[in-house]
C-alpha cells in the first residue's frame, strides 16, 4: 500500500496494525511520531503494547477528546497505558459505555467493529451562500430548484430514494433584521425523480418567501431515505411501478450531464442566468482538475539565448 500510494501519488503515508481498531491507531503514533510519518508499525504482542502505551499521552488516544482528556489528568491519568488500567465500572461512571469501549480496546477486547463498506447516509443537504442577494421569489424558486436537482442526482448515484423534504433560507446573519425560515413536507411516495422533487420544493418556497427580505443562502434537505428497490407505495398516489420511463429519463438526463459537463442538460426551473451563483473569486486555482487552469510557462527567444548560454559556461 504504501509503496503503491507513493508511486502513484508521491504522497508518504504511515501504516499501523493491531489487535483492536484503538491498538491500531496507536500504532499509527507510533508510526508517525517515532518513524518519520511514512513508517509502518505492528503492536504484535503484550510487552511491546505496554511499553508503546505506556508513553503514549492520554490526548493522543483515539476517542478521548480533550474534556476527557483534562477530567483524566485531574485524576493522575496520563496516558494511555494508565487509562487501561482504570477500575472499568469508574470508568463506565464517568466516561460512560463509549469511553469504557476506549479502555477495553486497550486492553486487546475488540468492541468497535469493522465497517468494510460506509454505512447509507441518512440525509442529503445541498446548500449555498448567493453571490449576490436575492431579492425577488423567482431567483429563489430558481436557486431552490437547483438545489434540489443537485440532492436528486446525489440520490440517485447511490440508489436512494427520500420521503421527505426540507427547504430553508435566510437573510444575512448581520443585518439590521435577521430572518430565517424553513417548511417541510413529506412525499406521498419516496421519490429520486427530479421533477417530482421540484414540485414539492417549489411549493415550500412560496411559503418561505417574505416580501423586502434580501436573502443570502438557501437549502435544500432530503430525509427519510430508503432505497430505491423498496418503495412503500400509497394508497393516495398514482405511482406506477411498472412506468420505467421516470428512471430511463433521469439515466439519461445524468449520462448526458457526465459526458458534456455539469448541468449542461437542466430543468427549466432551474434558470439560464443564475446571477445568484456563488462567486468564488478566492477559490484556488484547480490545477489538477481542469486543462483550463493548468500553469503555462512561456519562453521568449532571448529566455532561450540566455538559458543555452549560462549551460555552455558561457556569459549573458
Amino acid at each position: 500500500v504504501r509503496r503503491t500510494v507513493a508511486r502513484w501519488t508521491g504522497i508518504g503515508v504511515s501504516l499501523g496494525a493491531g489487535r483492536t481498531k484503538t491498538l491500531s491507531k496507536v500504532a499509527i503514533w507510533v508510526a508517525k511520531k517515532e518513524l518519520s510519518g511514512v513508517g509502518a508499525f505492528a503492536l504484535i504482542d503484550p510487552a511491546t503494547e505496554d511499553a508503546v502505551l505506556a508513553r503514549l499521552p492520554i490526548s493522543a488516544v483515539w476517542g478521548i477528546g480533550s474534556r476527557w482528556a483534562k477530567m483524566l489528568v485531574e485524576n493522575d491519568c496520563t496516558t494511555a497505558l494508565q487509562l487501561r488500567e482504570l477500575p472499568h465500572l469508574w470508568v463506565r461512571k464517568r466516561m460512560s459505555v463509549v469511553g469504557l469501549r476506549t479502555v477495553l480496546e486497550l486492553g486487546g477486547i475488540s468492541c468497535i467493529p469493522l465497517a468494510p463498506s460506509a454505512p447509507r447516509r441518512r440525509t442529503v443537504m445541498v446548500s449555498r451562500s448567493f453571490g449576490q442577494r436575492v431579492r425577488s421569489v423567482n431567483e429563489l424558486q430558481e436557486a431552490v430548484a437547483t438545489f434540489t436537482a443537485k440532492a436528486a442526482r446525489k440520490l440517485r448515484k447511490e440508489h436512494l430514494t427520500a420521503a421527505r423534504l426540507t427547504v430553508f433560507a435566510a437573510s444575512s446573519r448581520y443585518g439590521e433584521h435577521p430572518y430565517s425560515a424553513s417548511a417541510t413536507c413529506r412525499l406521498d411516495t419516496a421519490s429520486n425523480f427530479t421533477p417530482t422533487l421540484l414540485r414539492y420544493a417549489g411549493q415550500l418556497v412560496e411559503g418561505l418567501w417574505s416580501e423586502g427580505v434580501e436573502f443570502a443562502r438557501a437549502g435544500v434537505l432530503l430525509s427519510h431515505l430508503g432505497d430505491e428497490h423498496e418503495i412503500q407505495l400509497s394508497l393516495f398516489d398514482s405511482f406506477d411501478v411498472a412506468d420505467e420511463r421516470p428512471e430511463r429519463l433521469m439515466s439519461t438526463v445524468d449520462a448526458l450531464n457526465r459526458r458534456h459537463g455539469h448541468d449542461k442538460v437542466r430543468f427549466a426551473g432551474m434558470g439560464t442566468r443564475q446571477r445568484w451563483q456563488t462567486r468564488g473569486a478566492y477559490r484556488s486555482p484547480r490545477w489538477t482538475t481542469r486543462w483550463s487552469e493548468v500553469p503555462v510557462a512561456v519562453a521568449t527567444h532571448a529566455t532561450r539565448l540566455f538559458t543555452r548560454a549560462v549551460t555552455r559556461g558561457g556569459h549573458a
